[in-house]
């Protein structure tokens, strides 16, 4: 009986003594890349997103165990940050000079006079060395003057505002969906006087000055502005009148 007791133990004790050793847990440091860390699984995943030791270089693998470059984001594209709309400038002044119908010269509050281009109109061009005025050239001025100075003056009697004093404040808006200066540099705003009307629609209703659109590009007063032309158009004012809706016909 003892020795069969014996016999047992010394087969317990050889089981203990020849069993294998559990293996270790593997780490981040056991593999060159995020890669292959992804595929073996087996160390731990701190977080619990599903990625192993995203902190190995690239290449990498997402949490579904696929290889692929990429950063370390788990193989996500990045979203493009949408760009900044461009800024709007509000200037304040006084008119100090009506070129055309659609320039006009400003003395800002800040300092320095500077030349706008009107935004959405084109006049009717003044005379130059080499050429006439266009049909309507002289009443689109005197519209821009009458509504631009408390005092205008006829230096030649024809009946039309020639220039002007005591030019009336204004605020002039560019407008981000076009360029802040045309190529001579002229600045390019909406004009407003200070009851908010607009000098532009107050010469598209009068027929003195068509549409018009820089580079081709719409603006943001399009709409409005088409409305007006059309409503002279229809009831044949200004040029629509004068000259059959051709702004640019010399006269003779």
């Amino acid at each position: 009986m003892k020795y069969l007791l014996l016999v047992a133990l010394l087969a317990m004790s050889g089981l203990a003594i020849y069993a294998p050793e559990p293996a270790s847990a593997a780490v981040c440091a056991d593999y060159s890349n995020q890669a292959e860390a992804q595929r073996a699984k087996d160390t731990r995943d701190a977080d619990g997103d599903g990625i192993y030791c995203e902190a190995l270089p690239c290449p990498c693998a997402g949490a579904g165990g696929g290889g692929g470059g990429g950063g370390g984001n788990g193989g996500k594209a990045k979203k493009k940050p949408k760009p900044k709309p461009k800024p709007t400038y509000t200037y304040r002044g006084y008119v100090t000079e009506v070129v055309e119908g659609d320039t006009i010269k400003v003395r800002l509050n800040s300092g320095g006079t500077t030349t706008v281009r009107l935004i959405g109109i084109d006049s009717p061009s003044m005379a130059s060395t080499s050429t006439p005025n266009e049909c309507g050239a002289l009443e689109s001025r005197s519209a821009a003057i009458e509504w631009s100075f408390g005092e205008q003056v006829d230096s030649d009697g024809d009946g039309l505002w020639d220039t002007g004093t005591e030019g009336y404040d204004v605020t002039l808006k560019t407008d981000n969906t076009q360029r802040r200066y045309d190529s001579k540099g002229r600045l390019l705003a909406y004009v407003y006087d200070v009851n908010d009307e607009s000098l532009q629609r107050t010469l598209l209703r009068a027929g003195w000055v068509d549409t018009f659109y820089f580079n081709g590009k719409s603006f943001r007063k399009a709409a409005p502005y088409e409305r007006d032309l059309e409503s002279a158009s229809r009831n044949s004012r200004g040029v629509f009148g004068k000259c059959g809706g051709e702004f640019h016909l010399e006269e003779g």
